[in-house]
């Protein structure tokens, strides 16, 4: 009896410790998953290296991409924990929004190689890598660069598109890409968006319902059918898309606008912006009579004053771009708290010889851009436009720079209306500036303003105030920046085309009075007025 006692106590003890074991070995399973420490095992999905305040935006723009093919998988890989990403994304997208698709997230660091194993890199479709916003420009782009030193290691499946905040760093990272890198110079693109934005109004807009996956995006597809055609054809050929340009399928290289008389061949690829890539296809040619085009007088191009609000650390870029596309004698003000002792020699850092300019000079003011009294020193009238930039000061607080970015604005378009009321009443005299505008100027009291946003709420709160809208084009940066990135990440050949259409010449786009077209009593249709602009070697995009 003692025996058979002593059996069964062991007998207990032994079930209950293999039972403790299993129970501990299961819990530390539920708790590794939790922290989203297992491999995903996965083929053909989206992956992004990094979480910043522009990853919730690029998964909804994800999210819209992957809806016309029921769905898909995008795995995040970053620092912070699983569970609190997961409550970030329920928050900011509902379920029913994920359209089909899934977010899965695991914790480790991207510059470790079996960190990277742990998210597929290597079956991935695409790789994002986003830049740390914690970071200086340089030690962001330095960390982008040993990621991508790491992905060269990975035999990778797809492409990998990287955010960089430095132009200069841009062609190193290409280098080291070894022609499998996309990059997207974030600072560069929105300054470039801002400045076509406030000399041609409205173009912001444009942009916006350009970039993106909702609504009409780009689409790359070769058609037999159209090898022989002329381009000015093709164009008549296709109602439901809009032919913007051609690829060429044997060195990818994209012409936009391409000469009306220019042929199609078998190596031409077509490029369009259509609703999706089964919406269209080439159709008999529509027959229409354009009719006479009105003959207009060209204009010379108007020196232009510009005022900038606040201080990028791209200014350079910025300036250089502007130096090409102003006339000769233009002016740029720029009003920011920076000492004026330190901006020459910012400029220079940046790599900008003030005295290489040739079209505009720099006319520096100091000064709170949130503060009228500074704003009504520098006499808000005689300025053609203003660009009001998210300080650099205060780029670590998204909320902060668009208070101040609405609070220079407000007090800007206040002043306007001040002055109106006493011209009105014969206390000023009328501007003589003439605002430039495509297709001729006009004299008014308010003067094109675009505005930098970062914080999607922010621009949440405009669309829904009618009274914000009507004072200002809103750009809002991480918005335009994440869906650039999305686009890039879906076609890398999106990228191409971006480049031309941003560039100071070329295949630019422009919000052009259809009064350059057409009479006032006339009555033309879509592909009418098309014709109308092959005459001007143009392809017309919408209205």
């Amino acid at each position: 009896r003692v025996v058979a006692n002593t059996l069964v106590v062991m007998g207990i003890l032994y079930f209950s410790t293999m039972l403790g074991l299993v129970v501990e070995a299961v819990q530390a399973k539920m708790q590794a998953l939790r922290e989203g420490k297992s491999v995903v095992v996965e083929r053909g999905h989206t992956v992004m290296l990094g979480w910043t305040e522009k990853s919730l935006l690029f998964v909804k723009e994800i999210i819209n991409a992957n809806e016309s093919e029921g769905g898909g998988v995008i795995v995040v890989l970053c620092k912070d924990g699983k569970e609190q990403m997961e409550k970030e994304l329920n928050l900011f997208i509902k379920k029913a929004d994920l359209k089909g698709t899934s977010v899965v997230f695991r914790q480790g660091s991207r510059l470790m190689i079996g960190d990277l194993d742990k998210v597929s890199v290597s079956t991935a479709r695409s790789v994002v890598v986003f830049s740390d916003t914690t970071m200086v420009p340089d030690q962001a782009d330095a960390e982008i660069l040993q990621v991508i030193l790491n992905l060269n290691n990975m035999s990778l499946s797809g492409h990998v598109v990287a955010e960089v905040r430095d132009k200069d760093n841009e062609a190193l990272i290409h280098l080291i890409g070894r022609g499998n890198v996309e990059t997207v110079v974030s600072h560069d693109i929105i300054g470039r968006l801002m400045l076509m934005a406030v000399r041609q109004p409205g173009l912001a807009e444009v942009y916006g319902s350009i970039l993106g996956f909702e609504g009409d995006e780009f689409y790359t597809e070769h058609w037999p059918q159209l090898v022989g055609t002329k381009w000015k054809d093709v164009q008549l050929m296709l109602p439901e898309a809009v032919p913007i340009g051609i690829r060429n399928s044997k060195n990818g290289e994209i012409t936009l606008n391409p000469s009306h008389d220019h042929v199609m061949t078998e190596r031409c690829e077509l490029v369009v912006i259509a609703e999706d890539n089964d919406t269209y296809a080439p159709k008999q040619r529509h027959r229409c009579d354009p009719g006479v085009v009105p003959i207009l007088e060209n204009e010379d191009d108007e020196k232009e004053y510009i005022l900038f609000a606040g201080w990028r650390r791209d200014l350079r870029d910025i300036l250089l771009l502007l130096d090409a596309m102003c006339a000769p004698g233009s002016e740029i003000h720029i009003m920011a708290s920076v000492p004026l002792s330190d901006r020459d020699a910012l400029l220079s850092e940046g790599g900008l010889e003030v005295d290489s300019l040739r079209n505009i000079s720099l006319i520096h003011h100091v000064g709170n851009t949130a503060m009228r009294r500074h704003l009504e020193y520098m006499g808000i009238e005689k300025f053609t436009s203003c660009i009001i930039f998210a300080d650099e000061e205060e780029e670590g607080d998204i909320m902060q720079s668009d208070s101040k970015c609405l609070a220079t604005l407000l007090l800007i378009r206040d002043i306007q209306n001040k002055h109106k009321k006493l011209r009105e009443q014969g206390f000023m005299a009328k501007s003589t500036v003439k605002r430039a505008a495509i297709g001729g100027t006009r004299e008014d009291d308010t003067i094109p303003i675009v505005t930098e946003i970062l914080d999607p709420r922010t621009q949440q709160t405009i669309k829904e105030n009618p009274e914000m809208r009507a004072v200002s084009d809103f750009l809002q940066s991480n918005d335009m920046v994440s869906k650039i990135l999305a686009m890039v990440c879906e076609d890398r050949s999106v990228k191409t085309i971006l480049d031309q259409m941003l560039a100071p010449r070329g295949a630019t786009v422009a919000c052009i009075p259809a009064s350059r077209y057409a009479l006032d009593d006339e009555e033309l249709s879509f592909f009418q007025m098309a014709c109308r602009c092959q005459e001007f070697g143009e392809t017309l995009l919408g209205y």
